[in-house]
Parts: C-alpha cells; structure tokens; sequence
C-alpha cells in the first residue's frame, strides 16, 4: 500500500472514532436522533430544565374560589339593603302630615269690593303620600304624623284633594250661617272670602265663622290678638274635630299666633302636650306665648275673645 493509501485509511479512522463519541451515552431515542435527557420537559435539543420544588403544590384557582366564596356571602346582604331601599319609596295607603302655613283669612262684605285682611289665620297641615320608610321618621320627629287616607276622604291624593276642595265650599256657606245666626241677621249674599287656591278642607270652618262675625260688625273683636283657629263648623256653630292638630300648633306658633282655637273634642294627648312657644310677633302688650284654647262652637270662641279685650256688638 502506497503512502497515499495509508493517510487515507488513517483518516477515515479518525473520522469514524470522532462520530462515535459524538453518539450521546444515554438511552436510545428514536432512530437517528439523540435521546432525550432524563428529566428534561422542553422539546428535543433544548437545555434540561431544572426540576420543581418538592412538597404540596398550591392550587392557583384557591384564591379566586375565596373570592367567589365572599361575593356569595354578600350577595344577600347586598340585596336586602336594595330591596329595603326600594319599599322605602313605595307609596302605602297612608298620607304623612306635618306642620303647614297660618293663613291670613280675607273677607268681602260688600259686591264687587276685594276681600281685605283680618286678624284671624287658617292653620293647616301639608300632605303627601307616605312611604315605608316614614314609618322611622315619624318615630323621631314629633311634628310628623301617619294617617289614613281614607280619613280625609279618598284612597289616593287626587281623591283626597277632590273631597277637600268640596268640604272647603261648604265650610265657607256653613260658616256664613253660623255667623249670621250668631249675630241674628239673615246671611248675606255677598259675603265672601279670599283664600289661596291650595288650600282645601273643613277644618278651617272656625276661623271663617270669626272672620265673618268681626267683618259683619263695627269694632275689634280679636282685640288685637293674632287669632289663628282650626275646627269644622256647622251651620249652627258648633265646632267639630280635626285631624294633625300637633302639627297645626306647631304650625301657628312658628307663624307668631298668640291665640289659636282648637275643637274641645280633640284628642286627650294632644290637649296634655305643653303648648309651644310662637316666635316674635306683634300681639297686645304683655303677651305670652301661644294660647291654645279648646271650644266647643262659634259663640264660645267670640265670648273668650270679648273677655280677653274684643270690642263690638258680639261683647255687648
């Protein structure tokens, strides 16, 4: 064998030694491919990773099953809290009252003449629906009250309304009667009074009845007294009972009234709960705070204002 020859096979011995140590140690993968590293998790021909820690592993979805777990939980008081919200609003078969306005009554004897001022105020209430959630209201403010809306004449506001507006026109006839009766002189036509247009109801027949009976006769007979009145009244002058008559004293002591009638049949708690003091205000010298005073008619309320200082026929 020539040189030549002998470099050769020398070469090609060399070759065949370097691809067997270029064969890996390991198990056998598949044919013509290396095998894969014990342990690895990557893809053939990537670096062998290194293993996980050993213990327990911590399941990732536990906490947001702790979440869903809570929001349950709360889904409850969530919806009570919405649903109590929404009954509060929800209007129920009752109206709540509280303290309205002192009303100055006007009065027109003559036809054609605009009615003038007196000394006597209609004390109202304002009104409205109630709702479920006046129920605590009423519990801590004391000038607020539930009543029935069948009480005063209807089922809704609007039939409320519609009733009271009728029982005002035949407060104000029955008041002109009882005063004329008073006064032993036939009823005169062209008296007539002059009141907001949203004001309704009877309970202001007493201060009409008054109004009437001092503008039918030469004098003073509210002897300069801020007289405010509530009460129905019949053509015979008798004075009737009212609803929310808390409420109409608070309502005339904050209008700065010295004098405010009430019906002698009002109820025994609101006749023993102390008066309140009226704010400052024009009345007679000395004057003290509002006086409530209880009658049973028409007569009743002119006889206590001729024996606290009214002028007129009505005191002779």
């Amino acid at each position: 064998m020539t040189r030549r020859g002998v470099m050769r096979v020398g070469l090609l011995h060399r070759q065949a030694r370097g691809h067997a140590a270029a064969r890996p140690r390991g198990g056998a993968g598949e044919a013509g491919r290396p095998a894969r590293p014990s342990g690895a998790v990557g893809p053939p021909g990537e670096a062998a990773r290194s293993p996980r820690r050993s213990g327990p592993a911590r399941p990732a979805g536990d906490a947001g099953r702790r979440d869903l777990r809570r929001a349950r939980g709360l889904a409850p008081v969530v919806a009570a809290v919405a649903l109590g919200a929404l009954a509060a609003r929800l209007p129920v078969p009752w109206l709540l009252i509280e303290p309205g306005r002192a009303i100055p009554v006007r009065v027109a004897v003559a036809p054609g003449r605009s009615p003038t001022a007196t000394s006597y105020w209609m004390v109202t209430v304002a009104a409205r629906p109630a709702r479920l959630g006046d129920a605590w209201s009423v519990l801590t403010n004391r000038h607020q009250a539930l009543v029935p809306a069948g009480a005063l004449g209807g089922r809704t506001q609007a039939e409320v309304k519609a009733v009271q507006r009728r029982a005002l026109a035949a407060s104000q006839e029955a008041a002109v009667r009882a005063a004329a009766s008073l006064l032993g002189i036939r009823p005169p036509p062209a008296l007539r009074f002059g009141l907001p247009r949203d004001v309704a109801g009877p309970s202001g027949g007493l201060a009409l009845g008054l109004a009437a009976v001092d503008a039918l006769t030469p004098g003073r007979l509210a002897g300069g007294w801020r007289v405010g009145a509530t009460g129905t009244i019949s053509a015979a002058g008798r004075v009737g009972p009212v609803e929310g008559l808390a409420q109409k004293r608070a309502a005339a002591a904050a209008a700065g009234l010295d004098v405010l009638f009430v019906p002698a049949e009002a109820d025994a708690d609101e006749q023993a709960s102390p008066p309140p003091r009226r704010s400052a205000g024009p009345g007679p010298a000395g004057s003290p705070g509002l006086r409530v005073v209880p009658v049973a008619s028409l007569a009743e309320a002119v006889a206590w204002l001729c024996r606290h200082g009214g002028q007129g026929p009505p005191c002779g």
